[in-house]
């Protein structure tokens, strides 16, 4: 620890969960360790500190595939920050996901020495996100299904037209109307109107949230059974 500068080490005690910081050696060891990790990881630092960082990784998770590759160009470009995820094991041997943001740090001969990184525990959002996107598929597999006067029944229903203003703007007879509105109240599976509303409502919102999820994390979010099974 004493071949780099104290400077390049923020202060430990201002990082609470889900964020943990971490330094690795060349060497692969656990170099600092804050004291966040106990919270987020059950790991005290006192007692990690000198292990191996791979101790603590789910090697077998697919998330870690490219771990070695992205380590290997971590220490060899200085000050080149990026960002990954790895799977980890709490002290429970429960699965942690961790969005990682890391950079090389290096000595005066230029030479990396140390890797620092800032892990925030995204396990409980990529669970959520999980929810909603499963959430989200079976009702957008519904509104996919629907004919195209259908949607434009859906879309005035949404807007509050009464079956007669809808269609007379569809130029199309009220009981066609009708038709089309008892037909989404089966498909979408509720028992009213006002329920085909919610849910319709509901598959908007859910698009918004999908729309705006992070694009590294939406993946993993698909695919969390896998990862923490």
């Amino acid at each position: 620890m004493s071949s780099f500068s104290k400077h390049s080490v923020p202060n430990l005690d201002c990082f609470s969960a889900p964020f943990v910081f971490f330094s690795i050696s060349k060497c692969g060891e656990l170099t600092y360790f804050s004291p966040s990790s106990q919270e987020v990881l059950g790991l005290r630092p006192d007692e990690e500190i000198g292990k191996k960082y791979t101790d603590f990784l789910d090697l077998n998770n697919p998330i870690n595939a490219e771990f070695q590759r992205r380590t290997d160009e971590r220490f060899a470009l200085s000050m080149t920050s990026s960002s990954t995820m790895h799977a980890v094991f709490d002290t429970n041997k429960g699965k942690k996901i961790l969005r990682i943001q890391s950079y090389g740090e290096a000595n005066s001969t230029g030479e990396v020495i140390l890797n620092h990184g800032i892990a925030q525990d995204i396990t409980d959002s990529l669970v959520l996100g999980s929810d909603l996107h499963r959430r989200w598929h079976v009702l957008q597999s519904v509104r996919n299904e629907l004919s195209k006067r259908e949607k434009q029944v859906l879309e005035r229903v949404l807007n509050g037209r009464l079956n007669k203003s809808i269609a007379r703007e569809l130029d199309v007879t009220q009981r066609t109307v009708e038709s089309a509105r008892s037909r989404l109240i089966k498909k979408f599976g509720a028992k009213t109107t006002a329920e085909l509303v919610r849910l319709a409502t509901e598959l908007t919102m859910l698009t918004n949230i999908i729309e705006s999820l992070d694009e590294e994390v939406l993946p993993q979010a698909t695919n969390i059974d896998g990862f923490l099974g």
